[in-house]
C-alpha cells in the first residue's frame, strides 16, 4: 500500500473506554456507543463504585461528576481507580443530553449504547446520494489545478518578486557587514537558490510504481499534461473516439449531407486532441492514460490485455479499448507526481477518500448500490453493498481528565457505510455474485494491488466500530471517508 494510504489520525482501533458517534442525516437520533470497562475486583465487589456515562454538548463522559468526587474520602491521599475521569471532546457536533434516551448494554457486559439528538453546528446535514457525492468528488477543477502546476508563470507575482529582493538585499547586506568573508562560491549559491522558488525546480511529471519504484519515464522528460473530464472518456465519449461532425454518419439524408464528406467520418483516423501522445499524457481521476512511446520500454510488460510492472510484476492497468498504442495505469498502483507531488496526495488527505472515490463512481457507472471487486485478471475479491451514501462518524478514545486538557478534539467527518464480503477460492467459486450470475451486481476490473489495498482499508474501518457492529450475518460491516470534517 502506499505511503499516503495510512488511516487519518482521527480513526483509532476499537480499545478500552473507546467511544464511536454515528450521525444520519435522515434520522432524528444519532447512536452513541461507548466502552466501560468493568472494575469490581473479587474482593470488594459491594463497595465498588459505578461509573457514570455522561453526555454533554461537545462531550461523552466516564466518572462520577466533579462535585461527587469531591465528597469522597481520598485514600493515601490520590483518588481511587474506581472514581477516575474519562473525557472526549467532540468538535463541529452539538449534542443535546436532555435527548438521551434509549440507554442500554449493546452487548451484556461494557458496550453502553444510547440515541441522542445531535446537529452539526453551522451547516445542516443533508442527505446526499451517490450520485451527487460522485459528481461532487469528480470535479475537474482538481485534474485542471494538478495540471497547472506544470505550467511555469512567465512572471512571478508581485509578491514573490519583492519577497526575493529583499532576501538578496539581506543577503548582501549581511556580507557587507561581516567584511566580505563568505566566499565567491557560496554567494553565487545564495543568489541562485534566492532566485528560483521552490515550485520551479522540478517541473517534470515523474510516473513510478508505488510497489517497487520503478520508473515508467526517463528523467528530465518533457512531457506536457492534460485531463478528461471522466475516466471512461475515450471508450464512451461520441467526440473522443473519432472526429466526427455528426453521430450519423451523413447517411440519414442524403440530400441535407449530400454537401458534406463522409470520408472523415468513416475513418478510424484519430483526433490528436482528444487522445496522448508521445508527448503529452492525459490524467483522469482514476488513472493515467499514456502513449506506449512514451513510456520506457524496459519498465513494462504487456501480459494479454493487462498491463505489468517489470520490476516486481504487479498489475498496473491495462489497454485502452479502440486504441492500441494507449495505456490506462491506475493511480492505486502508478504514482503520477509533478516535482515531489503525487496526485492522490495532492487531490486527497485520505488515500480511504480515493477508495471512496472509486466505489462511488463505480456505483453511479453501474446503477447499482452492490459491486464485485476483481483483479483485472476476472477474480473476485470483495463483494460490496453500499448501505448509506452519506453518514457522518466520529470515533476516538476518552483519556483521564488531567490529560485530557491538552487533548485535541475529535472532528467528525462524512463517510460511506457498506456491508463487505471478503472471496477466497472456494466462496468465490459457489456465490453468484461473484462470477456474474446475478445482474443486479455491478462488476469492477481494477488491479491486483488495489483489491488489496481496498480490503485492508475496509478491514482497519470495521476495527474501529464497537465489536458488536462489525458484522451482519454473513458480512462485514466497514466504512471509507469521502472529507476529513463536515
Amino acid at each position: 500500500m502506499p505511503e499516503d494510504s495510512e488511516q487519518s489520525s482521527s480513526l483509532n482501533e476499537w480499545h478500552e473506554r473507546s467511544f464511536f458517534l454515528e450521525v444520519k442525516p435522515r434520522t432524528d437520533l444519532a447512536s452513541l456507543f461507548v466502552d466501560c470497562p468493568p472494575k469490581i475486583s473479587a474482593e470488594n465487589k459491594e463497595n465498588a463504585v459505578i461509573d457514570l456515562v455522561r453526555v454533554s454538548s461537545h462531550s461523552v463522559e466516564i466518572g462520577l461528576p466533579t462535585n461527587l468526587v469531591a465528597n469522597l474520602p481520598a485514600i493515601g491521599g490520590t483518588i481511587p481507580d474506581e472514581v477516575q475521569h474519562f473525557s472526549a471532546k467532540i468538535a463541529d457536533i452539538s449534542l443535546s443530553p436532555a435527548s438521551v434516551c434509549t440507554p442500554k448494554w449493546a452487548d451484556s457486559n461494557r458496550l453502553f449504547m444510547c440515541k441522542v439528538h445531535a446537529e452539526a453546528e453551522n451547516i445542516p446535514l443533508v442527505p446526499k446520494n451517490f450520485h451527487r457525492l460522485a459528481r461532487d468528488m469528480c470535479n475537474a477543477d482538481y485534474l485542471e489545478d494538478f495540471c497547472q502546476m506544470l505550467v511555469e508563470p512567465t512572471t512571478p507575482p508581485p509578491q514573490v518578486q519583492i519577497y526575493y529582493y529583499f532576501l538578496n538585499l539581506k543577503f548582501y547586506l549581511f556580507s557587507f557587514f561581516q567584511g566580505g568573508t563568505l566566499s565567491k562560491g557560496s554567494s553565487k549559491r545564495n543568489r541562485k537558490s534566492a532566485s528560483q522558488s521552490p515550485e520551479k525546480r522540478d517541473k517534470a511529471v515523474h510516473i513510478t510504481c508505488r510497489k517497487c519504484g520503478m520508473k515508467f519515464v526517463q528523467e528530465g522528460n518533457k512531457l506536457a499534461l492534460e485531463y478528461l473530464p471522466t475516466d471512461d472518456w475515450l471508450q464512451t465519449s461520441a467526440s473522443g473516439d473519432f472526429f466526427c461532425r455528426d453521430s450519423c454518419g451523413a447517411k440519414c439524408d442524403p440530400n441535407r449531407h449530400g454537401g458534406h464528406s463522409s470520408k472523415g467520418v468513416e475513418s478510424t483516423k484519430v483526433n490528436p486532441d482528444w487522445v496522448p501522445t508521445e508527448s503529452k499524457t492525459l490524467i483522469s481521476h482514476l488513472t493515467l492514460t499514456v502513449h506506449k512511446q512514451s513510456l520506457n520500454e524496459k519498465s513494462y510488460e504487456l501480459s494479454g490485455q493487462i498491463v505489468v510492472c517489470a520490476g516486481c510484476r504487479s498489475e498496473i492497468g491495462q489497454p485502452v479499448k479502440n486504441y492500441p498504442d494507449l495505456l490506462a495505469l491506475h493511480h492505486a498502483i502508478v504514482s503520477t507526481a509533478i516535482g515531489n507531488k503525487d496526485f492522490i496526495e495532492f487531490r486527497f488527505n485520505d488515500y480511504s477518500m480515493f477508495l471512496a472515490q472509486l466505489i462511488l463512481t463505480s456505483c453511479e457507472n453501474q446503477s447499482s448500490v452492490k459491486l464485485v471487486i476483481r483483479s483485472l485478471d476476472k477474480t473476485p475479491y470483495l463483494l460490496i453493498w453500499l448501505l448509506e451514501s452519506y453518514v457522518v462518524l466520529a470515533t476516538g478514545m476518552l483519556h483521564e481528565k488531567a490529560q485530557n486538557e491538552n487533548e485535541e478534539a475529535v472532528r467528525p467527518f462524512p463517510a460511506i457505510k457498506m456491508l463487505y464480503k471478503v472471496f477466497d477460492a472456494a466462496t468465490a467459486a459457489s456465490d453468484p455474485r461473484a462470477n456474474g450470475e446475478d445482474a443486479s451486481v455491478g462488476l469492477i476490473d481494477v488491479p491486483f494491488g488495489c483489491c488489496l489495498q481496498m480490503t485492508e482499508a475496509l478491514l482497519k474501518s470495521s476495527h474501529c466500530l464497537p465489536p458488536a457492529c462489525r458484522s451482519v450475518g454473513q458480512f462485514y460491516v466497514g466504512f471509507l471517508k469521502i472529507a476529513n470534517s463536515i
